[in-house]
């Protein structure tokens, strides 16, 4: 397999000259690992084989137009926490330890497996060495924000393993208190809302929002702008895991679940029950991918606005590499519903079978090519030597 380091020290050795001035002139360029939870290979409008996915990403396209989409991309291992371990500490799963998800307690046999899961400490140990203390060691500021889930001893939290900033929550993801259900739990304008709609619109745009829709606050989101904001006078590391688009499988986005259930010719939800319909039909599904593009979006934005005061007359987005992948190949099923198809791909989440493992993955920054697909095979246990081969550090 040909490493991610490999093809793009071979891709930025092509570039032309005035690239290579430009990047000679960046001292330490900042790093935005945008971490997606379960998205799929075929979630999104990077990658379609098949019928075109009705979900909208207008914000992945955009970022795959300033840089390179890799469509043979994939996980460490088709689950959560041993994906988040091995990219973090550039260790395979069965280096780290964490080879699936459920750590800490002693292994039970059940009925359904002959086989015993190994026993493991709950998360990433000390010992691994992450990406996060290599930057922070070499003048960084690091910060994490949304998902965790590699540690929940004291010695496993993220600000004993690099990083300088935490805030690790669900957003606007969280999911809908007892009393209420997927469909009586939406964001509301009203002042007191925890997830108030914003004032600004986005896409999608339709004819009854010609100028688009709101979105609900995610703290997630807000958090990762701000930590961006506040970093500015140093060079930066943001790993922005977000729970988007882990199960439960719901919105608080009321007008985009209208807007994909018109588009998907079915009616508005009123019952909180199960979606039974097979293929990319689930309009939850489709409000919770956009919702995540529309954070991706948000970051970019931030970036292509805000002036970089390490180097007078670039702005952020210019000294920053963005690299956008997801944990694991998408969930089929979950909690009763038919979340998506990864067809062609065979199998999904927890499979280690091309639908577990394979994901979507765009790199975009300094130097890099615009506008380009490329076939290689790519693994994210490269993210590591990647970035500190980006960085000098």
């Amino acid at each position: 397999m040909k490493s991610l380091l490999t093809t793009l020290t071979i891709l930025l050795c092509f570039t032309n000259h005035a690239i290579s001035q430009n990047k000679s002139s960046i001292d330490k360029p900042n790093i935005v690992i945008f971490y997606v939870d379960d998205l799929g290979w075929q979630d999104s409008e990077l990658n379609d084989l098949d019928e075109p996915t009705p979900w909208e990403t207008p914000n992945m396209v955009a970022l795959a137009k300033e840089g390179i989409n890799f469509t043979n991309a994939y996980s460490p291992a088709p689950t959560c926490a041993p994906s988040r371990a091995a990219m973090l500490s550039g260790l395979h799963p069965t280096k780290t330890g964490v080879t699936h998800v459920s750590g800490g307690t002693a292994p039970k046999s059940t009925k359904r497996s002959k086989y015993l899961t190994p026993f493991y400490p709950i998360g990433l140990m000390p010992e691994n060495f992450t990406i996060a203390e290599a930057l922070k060691m070499n003048g960084y500021t690091t910060g994490h924000v949304g998902k965790w889930h590699v540690g929940a001893l004291d010695i496993q939290k993220s600000t004993k393993q690099g990083f300088d900033f935490a805030y690790e929550s669900r957003g606007a993801h969280q999911g809908p208190k007892r009393e209420k259900n997927r469909v009586n739990n939406f964001a509301t304008h009203d002042e007191g809302d925890r997830y108030r709609l914003s004032d600004e619109k986005y896409p999608p745009f339709t004819k009854e929002s010609p100028n688009g829709i709101s979105y609900p606050k995610d703290m997630v989101t807000e958090k990762a702008l701000e930590f961006i904001s506040t970093s500015k006078d140093e060079p930066f590391f943001l790993y922005l895991a977000h729970w988007l688009v882990h199960a439960p499988i719901h919105t608080k986005n009321k007008e985009l679940l209208q807007y994909y259930s018109d588009k998907l010719g079915i009616e508005m939800p009123t019952k909180d029950i199960p979606i039974k319909t097979g293929g990319q039909t689930n309009p939850f599904y489709g409000s919770m991918v956009t919702t995540l593009d529309w954070s991706l979006g948000r970051i970019v934005d931030l970036l292509k606005a805000t002036d970089d005061p390490r180097h007078p007359g670039k702005k952020l987005i210019e000294t920053t590499y963005i690299i956008f992948s997801s944990d694991n190949g998408g969930v089929e099923k979950a909690n009763g519903d038919i979340v998506t198809d990864n067809f062609p791909l065979d199998q999904g989440k927890k499979y280690a079978q091309e639908g577990g493992i394979r994901v979507p993955m765009v790199i975009a920054g300094p130097q890099i090519p615009k506008g380009e697909t490329k076939d290689v095979l790519i693994n994210q246990l490269d993210f590591f030597p990647t970035v500190l081969n980006l960085t000098n550090s």
